[in-house]
C-alpha cells in the first residue's frame, strides 16, 4: 500500500471515534489485558485473511470501538475501507473487487453510520459478494447479537452466521476491559465458541507454526513501543507482505 492509502485507511478508522482523545490501537489493547497474545494472533490471522468481526458489549463505554478499530488494523493489505455513513455505498456492484464495509455501530438512532431495519439487512447482504463486514454492537452474547441481528432486524440466519469472528467484552468492577469469549466460523459452517470466561475452550484452526510466528510479531511489536494506528498499521503491512 502507498503512504496515502494507509492514511486513508486510518482515516476511515478515525471516523468512528466517539470519545476524544488517541484511539487505541491492537499494542495498547495486549498491554492493558483486554486481549491476551494468543487471541490477538487469531484475531490478526482471521482478519488478514478477510474474515468479518463484530465486537459486542452491552454497556456504553465498554470499549466496543475500541477493539473493533484496533483489530481493524489487521485488515488484508490493499483492502479498502468503505464508511456505512451513507447507503448509496451499500451498493455491492460500485466495487469492482472486495472492501471492508466498516459500520460504527449497530444500532437505531441518526447517529454516522449506524445501521438498522432494511439498512442492517443490506449491510449483511454484502457478504453474499464476498465483501468483509467489521461492526460493533450492544450484546454480550452471541445469542444476544444473533436476537438483536436477526430476530429485530430481520437479518437471514445465514449471513449471520457467515461472519467469521465474534468477540464480546466484559467491563471489571475494577474498570478493566477484557474479552472475555470469543466464537469463531469453522469449516463446516458452525459458530463455534473458542474462549469463555477468558480461557480457551476448543482447539483452533490455524497451525501453530503460524500462531507462533504472529505472537512472536505481536512481541515486538509491543516492545517496539510504536503504538499509534499509523504506526501499527505500517508494522502490520510489513508482516504480512514479508
Amino acid at each position: 500500500m502507498s503512504r496515502e492509502e494507509v492514511l486513508k485507511h486510518c482515516q476511515k478508522l478515525e471516523s468512528c471515534r466517539q470519545r476524544p482523545g488517541r484511539m487505541l490501537s491492537v499494542v495498547d489493547l495486549i498491554e492493558r489485558g483486554t486481549l491476551n497474545l494468543h487471541l490477538a494472533s487469531l484475531c490478526l490471522e482471521v482478519i488478514s485473511s478477510g474474515g468479518s468481526f463484530l465486537v459486542g458489549a452491552r454497556p456504553g463505554g465498554a470499549g466496543k470501538t475500541s477493539v473493533m478499530v484496533a483489530l481493524a488494523n489487521f485488515l488484508p493489505p490493499g483492502m479498502p475501507i468503505v464508511t456505512t455513513d451513507s447507503l448509496t455505498k451499500l451498493n455491492p456492484h460500485l466495487y469492482r473487487r472486495p472492501v471492508c464495509f466498516l459500520c460504527p455501530e449497530i444500532g437505531p438512532g441518526p447517529y454516522y453510520g449506524y445501521l438498522w431495519g432494511e439498512k442492517l439487512i443490506t449491510f449483511f447482504s454484502l457478504k453474499n459478494f464476498n465483501h468483509l463486514l467489521v461492526s460493533n454492537l450492544h450484546a454480550d452474547t452471541l445469542q444476544q447479537a444473533r436476537e438483536q441481528i436477526c430476530v429485530l432486524n430481520g437479518v437471514p440466519e445465514v449471513l449471520f452466521e457467515a461472519v467469521e469472528l465474534h468477540l464480546f467484552l466484559k467491563l471489571k468492577e475494577n474498570g478493566k476491559r477484557v474479552v472475555e469469549s470469543a466464537w469463531l466460523r469453522t469449516e463446516n459452517g458452525k459458530i463455534q465458541e473458542i474462549l469463555k470466561m477468558g480461557m480457551v475452550v476448543a482447539d483452533l484452526p490455524v497451525e501453530k507454526q503460524k500462531m507462533a510466528r504472529h505472537s512472536e510479531f505481536l512481541c515486538k511489536l509491543v516492545e517496539s513501543g510504536r503504538r499509534s494506528l499509523l504506526e501499527v498499521r505500517n508494522a502490520v503491512l510489513q508482516y504480512l507482505q514479508s
